[in-house]
């Protein structure tokens, strides 16, 4: 099934700004040993990323979430993930 835009406007606005468009779907359980009984989880909503943050929007079009990137981490992630993989695959 198809994720639907919550907020078209915006959504055409951040992609013409070249940022990366992303749906996450809503996702729920119902606990675990550490947290106990549940709900916990969250509604759908749409992620976009862009050269210097990050902005979600929710199911009803609002903006709820933004947050700038931290490239230098991002970096040392990637580098890290590509580390893990040199030594798989040297195995």
């Amino acid at each position: 099934m198809a994720q639907v835009i919550f907020n078209p406007d915006i959504h055409a606005q951040l992609i013409d700004l070249g940022y990366a468009y992303e749906a996450i779907p809503a996702y729920f359980d119902d606990g675990d040993s550490e947290n106990g009984p549940g709900p916990y989880g969250s509604p759908p909503y749409d992620e976009y990323t862009g050269p210097d943050e990050y902005i979600c929007i929710d199911e009803k079009g609002h903006v709820v979430w933004r947050e700038a990137r931290d490239l230098e981490l991002e970096a040392w992630f990637d580098e890290q993930q590509a580390l893990a993989e040199r030594m798989t695959y040297s195995r």
